[in-house]
């Protein structure tokens, strides 16, 4: 399949699960335009080792 699949209401409570992750997973905050979290192999951006939350 080539493209984007919009499935409408996959996820049945959105609003929960953003406030769930956005509570429980550990940001890096070390990069001031944005907040950071990785669970894939650990890799430098910008000089910034961001290793996973696994």
């Amino acid at each position: 399949m080539i493209g984007i699949t919009y499935l409408q209401n996959f996820i049945d409570k959105p609003t929960a699960l953003f406030d769930l992750l956005k509570s429980n997973v550990i940001w890096d905050e070390r990069m001031s335009a944005r907040k950071t979290a990785s669970y894939g192999k650990a890799y430098n951006y910008s000089q910034i080792t961001v290793y996973n939350n696994l």
